[in-house]
């Protein structure tokens, strides 16, 4: 059994709006790309809406600009299962498998396009720690140098603080003061991560 990895991350899962999942699927796009997209669970408990309203409008848009979907087993040109697979083993496969993908092709071309060899000194944040102050919110830049081009990736990262009751943080970003105190947030893109250190103020009360 081939793990096989995908290049082009909606991050529909966040729940996000169907402009901006549209918008994270073209800004990664490239020939023989594989995208991830999520369906529905109760495990997840995730409304993706916006992830059944942006497909159609995706794939029309891919057939536009000269690609074309197709499965993993065309775009590697492999069967999709070994022989003497039994049904329960593909069922289990099957059932195991939440992640929907659609498996981009350009036409007139066989090249299956790889995960670009990024290293961990070219994911940078705008800045090695943030201050603020309670209920203030601050937003952050996640820059990456791929193929010797600085590009902002913020929109693709995905970020968390390592204690949520002194400062929140969104999937754009965005982090909020919530009580004094310092925390790290930690960004990671793809396999790469990066950290920062968050130092929360309490508001000085002014003297009558």
């Amino acid at each position: 059994m081939s793990t096989i990895g995908w290049n082009d991350d909606t991050q529909d899962w966040k729940q996000i709006p169907p402009d901006l999942i549209e918008t994270k699927v073209f800004d990664q796009i490239k020939p023989g790309a594989i995208i991830i997209m999520h369906s529905g669970s109760p495990d997840y408990g995730a409304n993706l809406s916006g992830t059944v309203e942006a497909l159609p409008r995706i794939i029309k848009r891919l057939r536009e600009e000269g690609y074309e979907p197709v499965t993993l087993s065309q775009l590697l040109g492999i069967s999709a299962y070994q022989d003497g697979d039994n049904a329960d083993s593909k069922a289990s496969q099957m059932m195991t498998s939440t992640p929907v993908k659609y498996f981009i092709s350009p036409k007139a071309s066989n090249n299956v396009s790889t995960k670009k060899e990024i290293y961990k000194s070219d994911l940078r944040l705008d800045s090695e720690e943030y201050s603020l102050v309670t209920g203030e919110r601050l937003d952050t830049q996640v820059t990456c140098l791929e193929d010797g081009h600085k590009r902002d990736v913020t929109m693709h990262s995905n970020f968390s603080i390592s204690d949520p009751t002194i400062a929140s943080v969104d999937s754009m970003g965005n982090i909020t003061g919530l009580k004094r105190g310092a925390t790290m947030l930690t960004v990671t893109y793809y396999n790469l991560k990066v950290t920062a250190k968050v130092y929360v103020y309490g508001l000085r009360q002014q003297r009558k």
